[in-house]
């Protein structure tokens, strides 16, 4: 990566990964091959200059208004939480919202009085037929590659995010046995709790901050089964879609396995509590004695990381052997494997772009509902949100003097996580990195949340292969890719599946609550308070802060929106997380020691104006599970077709200033001056020179890239086994020629089976596609 000429910053991928790797220009040198590259994005210094924001008080009558609006709405609450009637008719709704939207048979409701007869038939023939045209969608791609032929292969394993698999509570006490199988998280019960009822609902989901377990007398599980987190709530799906296109090609309960799990629980506790990784073992095994066949296990969100510690505990408790022989696959959609950046601010205030960037009514409101240091309390006490601190520290994420997701014309550097403006008897901006955040959490946070991220997880960059061999033992490494490598399984495969071309929170601006607001409401006994400092630790000049969503300015690039800087990513996950370890890091040895196959295929965020899920198109961080395209990809790996889901680098991940500079360090080593006026010296910087000129020109690049997929297709072709397909009459081939030399018939991919007619008389019956690796067998009669 390359910044302004006084930065001395070393980036994550220049500085880890050799160039020459990355860009292919050794591979070029001694085989006169040029390697497949991304779109533009290299780098520029950020602004020197303070940036400073113009803080606006609001009028004294908003104020009150707002307040009245508030007290208003309190009111109604308490009436309704604690009118018995009211409460019994609230629920009955909830409970009947709980189901998918389609189970309200809107087309039957009773409309008549309100609407004249033939708009209310033109209405019914609307939902009707909208009804209809979305159900069909739901299975179109498993029916697709049912038709082609796709079928069960590999039992699946699926392994859901942060937040998405149910919470129920078994707490079976007098006080709270009406809670007892209730859903506190995953419905809309979820919000009934929580608006009604707010403080035993924090009561429940609130874990132990001593032992990160259960509170005494309160014991809230996982939902299990596929409803677990095939929806959120009402309508709103999750793993639905993937389900519904696995059951297309013929999967049903029994080849299909939703490992849903209390995602608040760290790691380490989730084995200890439920025996989690244990379980998932127990049903791999019982799918390889039963079908003979593999599992593939197919991740979302958060699931990767789990899933990823689960091969580590795996491989330290019984050996790497024991993956090579029942893992088919890992699918990791949306894996959040270097961290969220939102998850920073979230622990350290309780905020995040989802609570600022709202009405300033609706903030108002949910910050005298659920006050951000209440949110924050509670995310502190999910030892499992943790895991999704960011991990690499400057080296991945970057700092004052640049990021490697700076864009060219970068005014301001992603390297910034967060920015202060100057306090009044203080002119200096403060400035913290990725690292200067974690130092912030465990200078400031509680002394438990200090010890469960020093007991749990590690955050850093290791650059010794011989200690990432030693982390093979030491548990709060296995969820840090850049500290533990992929388990020694050479033949498991590894797919990446993300989404591309969202806006996507990656740093911010930041204001700290004044002191005489700080005096006031700290309490040293208050659990609800983040206490600075309450861990012994030095003193750091770091107070309670909040995201500044006062600062817009949008004639910054990036721009800041309401105290949020947005980068790279699907809305959720920032690209480095999403991308950097499937693309670069796990294609060196340190971090994959076994050469996995690992193969990264985004999906191009295109959503659909008339669906508010985007569609079969979206590459949202959630909604991507009901892409085609990725559907797709899924259903083909889970029934033995996963060698025909191809690579496809789409976004910046990978960028100009590194090609440039791997092409002036090739230049430098390979020049007649340096090697000497030798024929194979000149060739060589031929070579380098023509492939860097192919490199940075966007169309030389993309025909090269076109070229390539058909050699790679062609050597494919050469060294793949053939695979029987189909059976064939000849009846269903065309004649080609006058007379007849060939047949041909279409392949599902495009190209076509060719049938000689020598290979006919001479009774070849095995006719391999001129464009993929399938073979079909041609029948005719003699």
């Amino acid at each position: 990566m390359v910044y302004g000429k006084s930065s001395k910053y070393v980036p994550f991928f220049s500085h880890r990964f050799p160039l020459a790797q990355k860009v292919g220009l050794n591979h070029l040198v001694a085989n006169d091959d040029v390697v497949t590259i991304f779109t533009r994005m290299s780098h520029s210094s950020p602004s020197s200059s303070p940036f400073h924001a113009t803080e606006s008080k609001p009028r004294p009558v908003l104020r009150y208004a707002l307040f009245a609006l508030a007290v208003v709405v309190a009111g109604v609450a308490v009436f309704v939480s604690r009118d018995m009637w009211h409460m019994r008719n609230v629920r009955s709704l909830m409970d009947v919202l709980d189901d998918p939207l389609e189970a309200l048979q809107l087309t039957s409701l009773k409309y008549d009085a309100l609407i004249p007869k033939d708009m209310r038939q033109n209405l019914e023939d609307v939902l009707t037929k909208t009804s209809k045209w979305s159900e069909t969608l739901d299975f179109q791609v498993g029916w697709e590659l049912a038709r082609q032929g796709a079928k069960p292969e590999h039992p699946v394993v699926l392994i859901p995010g942060i937040v998405s698999t149910g919470l129920e509570s078994w707490t079976t006490s007098e006080e709270e046995s009406a809670y007892f199988r209730r859903r506190l998280w995953g419905s809309t019960s979820m919000l009934r709790s929580a608006l009604f009822d707010k403080e035993k609902w924090v009561k429940h989901l609130m874990l132990d901050p001593e032992t990160g377990l259960d509170p005494e007398g309160i014991r809230v599980r996982a939902a299990q089964g596929l409803d677990a987190a095939s929806y959120f709530a009402a309508g709103y799906w999750v793993w639905s879609k993937i389900i519904e296109n696995l059951a297309a090609v013929g999967y049903d309960t029994n080849r299909i396995h939703l490992a849903g799990y209390d995602w608040r629980l760290s790691m380490y506790n989730l084995e200890e509590r439920d025996h989690f990784f244990t379980r998932i073992m127990s049903q791999v095994e019982m799918n390889n004695k039963i079908y003979k066949k593999k599992t593939v296990l197919i991740s979302h969100s958060m699931g990767g990381t789990v899933a990823l510690y689960f091969l580590k505990w795996v491989e330290h408790h019984h050996g790497a052997a024991w993956i090579d022989k029942h893992i088919e696959a890992l699918v990791s959609i949306s894996g959040t494997l270097l961290g969220v950046p939102k998850a920073m601010p979230a622990l350290m205030t309780g905020e995040m772009r989802d609570t600022v960037q709202v009405p300033a009514m609706l903030a108002n409101l949910l910050e005298r509902f659920f006050s951000s240091r209440e949110r924050a309390q509670l995310f502190r006490s999910w030892a499992g949100s943790a895991s999704m601190l960011v991990k690499g520290g400057e080296v991945v994420w970057g700092n004052a003097n640049g990021a490697p997701d700076d864009m060219d014309n970068a005014t301001a550097t992603h390297g910034v996580m967060m920015e202060y403006e100057p306090q009044p008897d203080s002119n200096s901006t403060r400035r913290l990195s990725a690292a200067d955040v974690h130092d912030w959490l465990r200078l400031n946070a509680p002394k438990t949340f200090e010890h469960m991220l020093q007991t749990n997880y590690s955050y850093g960059f290791e650059r010794s292969a011989s200690q990432i061999r030693k982390n093979n033992a030491d548990h709060t490494k296995w969820s840090n890719p850049l500290e533990a490598a992929l388990p020694n399984a050479p033949h498991m495969k590894l797919y990446c599946l993300y989404g591309y071309n969202q806006p996507t929170e990656r740093s911010y601006w930041m204001n700290e609550l004044p002191s005489d607001d700080e005096k006031l409401n700290l309490n040293p006994d208050h659990p609800l308070l983040t206490q600075p400092l309450n861990n012994g630790s030095n003193p750091k000049s770091l107070s309670l802060s909040r995201i500044d969503a006062s600062v817009t300015r949008e004639d910054e690039f990036p721009a800041v929106q309401q105290g949020v800087r947005l980068g790279e990513g699907d809305g959720t996950v920032s690209l480095l997380s999403l991308g950097a370890m499937c693309v670069e890091g796990w294609k060196h040895k340190r971090y994959n020691p076994a050469n996995i196959q690992v193969i990264t295929r985004e999906v191009f965020h295109d959503p659909s104006a008339f669906d508010l899920r985007g569609g079969g198109s979206s590459g949202d961080h959630v909604d991507i599970l009901g892409s085609h395209e990725l559907n797709e990809a899924v259903v083909r790996v889970a029934t033995g077709l996963g060698h025909t889901v191809e690579e496809r680098i789409i976004s910046p991940i990978r960028t100009d200033a590194e090609i440039r500079a791997a092409y002036l360090r090739l230049a430098r080593i390979y020049h007649p001056d340096k090697a000497g006026a030798e024929d194979a010296a000149a060739g060589r910087i031929q070579h380098i020179v023509r492939a860097y000129e192919t490199l940075r020109d966007a169309d030389a690049r993309a025909a090269y890239d076109q070229q390539r997929s058909e050699v790679q297709q062609a050597h494919t072709l050469r060294t793949r086994p053939p695979r029987i397909a189909d059976t064939l009459d000849l009846d269903v081939f065309e004649a080609e020629g006058a007379p007849p030399t060939h047949f041909t018939c279409p392949c599902r991919c495009g190209q076509s089976y060719i049938l000689p007619l020598e290979q006919v008389a001479q009774g070849h019956h095995d006719v391999a596609c001129t464009g993929c690796s399938e073979m079909v067998h041609v029948v005719w009669d003699d």
